[in-house]
């Protein structure tokens, strides 16, 4: 992987930086307060997050929760996997969900996923994990409670 000084050696211009954005990211497909969502249009499997918020490290944060929690299966089950992030944390690419409907949302829900926006939601291979967790700020628990989505 090439390093950030590598990259700027190479990329010093403006304008190839955002030719090699225009070749990478596709459609956009949503937003936060931090962060502006993509298609990756190198692989439709995956998305690009985008940290446009200086300061918010949504993408570091939700990088970090996935790493440490990747091999327990009962945490694991419930979140899109992270794929890469870059040396800066302000790009982030994640396994691309499809939009759950109200009726595949669950009962319940363990009480760690703490944001249950529901576009924060989706299902991957069919089963119903949690693609915007870069919000979490306390440990895996195996606590449920009721599942009450907003809009």
């Amino acid at each position: 992987m090439a390093t950030n000084k590598q990259i700027e050696n190479i990329l010093g211009s403006q304008t190839i930086s955002n030719d090699l954005l225009g070749l990478i990211l596709g459609k956009r497909l949503g937003g936060g307060c931090a962060r502006e969502v993509f298609e990756c249009k190198l692989d439709k499997s995956l998305v690009i997050k985008v940290e446009v918020e200086a300061g918010s490290f949504q993408n570091i944060k939700e990088w970090d929760f996935w790493e440490h929690n990747q091999w327990d299966k009962d945490v694991k089950k419930w979140l899109a996997p992270c794929v890469a992030i870059s040396d800066c944390g302000s790009v982030l690419l994640q396994k691309k969900v499809i939009k759950a409907r109200d009726k595949e949302f669950p009962k319940k829900l363990p009480t760690f996923l703490s944001d249950i926006k529901k576009d924060n939601f989706g299902l991957l291979k069919g089963k119903f994990v949690c693609c915007d967790y870069g919000f979490i700020n306390s440990k895996p628990s195996k606590v449920m409670r009721k599942a009450e989505p907003w809009y």
